[in-house]
Parts: C-alpha cells; structure tokens; sequence
C-alpha cells in the first residue's frame, strides 16, 4: 500500500483527480496526451455534481448516476474515459487510505447491465432445445391421420 495520508474533509473528488492527473498521470504520458486528458476530464467530469462532492460523500449509487449521466449526454466512446480515470484514481486513493473502497469500481453502467442481459438472453436463445423440430410435427400430423383413417376403416364394435 501507499503512504497514509490524513484526509482533508474540505478537498473535493475532482481537486484529488486533478492531483492524481498531475502526479500520476503527467509524468507517464507524452505533453499532447496530457493536455487531452485534462481537456476531456474539463469537459465531461469537471461540470458534473460527483467532482463536487467529498471523499466521504462518494458511494457506488453516485459514480452510477455520474455514469448514467454521461453516458446519456456524451458516446460510449467520450465516456470510456472519464470512467476509466474515475476508476484509477479511486484505486489510487484506496491505496494511499483516503477512501475505504473503490467505488467507481463497484459502480454498474446501465449499458453493461444491458449487454450483459442481452448476451445471457442471446445464451439461452442459443442452448434452448426445440421440443418439436418441424418434420417432428410434419410426421406426427401424418401418423395422426393415419390413425384416423385406420379407425374410420375398422367395423365398430357391436353393441351389447
């Protein structure tokens, strides 16, 4: 683990991103990569209630309607990484004992619930076995016949 460090009640979510983009980020990513990042995190994170909120008001309810919100204003595409970074620097609080756990983490994306849904529905699609197949019915419905056929040739049974 990280060095432990008092938490400071006052400092927002989005002022320990923008630490964590400076210290962790900058020095492992070319200048242009970095100004993008700031760029994007300005424009999709920064004007959102969660950058507003302290350490201690953060939950996985809130990343969840922070994501939802994005992914409802921006693509999947512009969202990837704001919700990649949120992730990132939340480990990286964890670590250093400022957040108990990795919220964002932990926080669902309606989308990936979706797909999710949708793939175990393709799934069961996929491996569920037909009763009938349709020459199982062609053959029945032909041996029904039959059957009647046969019956309405045989004498009737004499009455008592």
């Amino acid at each position: 683990k990280g060095k432990d460090i008092k938490v400071d009640k006052k400092k927002t979510f989005g002022e320990y991103m923008d630490e964590y983009i400076e210290t962790e980020v900058k020095p492992t990513v070319a200048g242009s990569t970095y100004h993008s990042y700031v760029n994007t995190m300005r424009a999709n994170f920064d004007n959102f209630p969660i950058a507003k909120y302290q350490l201690h008001m953060l939950s996985a309810v809130e990343f969840e309607s922070y994501y939802d919100t994005i992914l409802g204003l921006k693509s999947r595409k512009t969202c990837s990484f704001p919700i990649q970074l949120t992730r990132r620097c939340c480990k990286w609080l964890v670590n250093r004992s400022l957040l108990k756990e990795n919220y964002a983490e932990q926080a669902r994306v309606k989308k990936e619930i979706i797909d999710e849904y949708d793939k175990k529905l393709d799934e069961e699609v996929k491996n569920r076995k037909e009763v009938f197949t349709p020459e199982d019915i062609s053959v029945i419905l032909l041996e029904q016949q039959f059957l009647v056929m046969e019956l309405s040739v045989q004498k009737p049974v004499r009455e008592l």
